[in-house]
């Protein structure tokens, strides 16, 4: 038995838990578009997401959401909804490295020159 990490989770909602302890209720609770392969950090295969295409440079990801998936309440998976589940976390001011998907919700070259988020 590995007691190595001994420590309860300090949230349920992976928009705000940071703790190592925390991995392993988000990853039997949650998916995502993506996920690592095994412990192969540099490559990842589509879970919610059915297949994904990356153009522009690395700059635009499109995915293409698998038939089929639902939230706990039944309701179908859509771009809306995943769409929101990045937002969310940027509103409540815990997204992690936010300038990586800032043009979700803000126009950042507007940002940069004048201070000024929401145009």
């Amino acid at each position: 038995m590995d007691d190595s990490q001994t420590a309860a989770p300090d949230a349920l909602d992976p928009g705000t838990g940071f703790f190592v302890q925390d991995n392993t209720v988000f990853l039997n609770v949650y998916q995502g578009l993506v996920e690592f392969t095994g412990f192969n950090y540099s490559q990842v295969v589509p879970v919610v997401a059915q297949n994904y295409t990356i153009l522009n440079n690395y700059k635009t990801y499109v995915f293409n959401i698998r038939r089929g998936v639902t939230l706990s309440t039944g309701e179908p998976v859509n771009a809306s909804i995943l769409w929101f589940s990045f937002v969310r976390e940027a509103y409540m001011g815990q997204a992690v490295g936010l300038a990586n998907y800032g043009e979700l919700t803000i126009y950042m070259t507007q940002y940069s020159k004048t201070g000024y988020a929401f145009p």
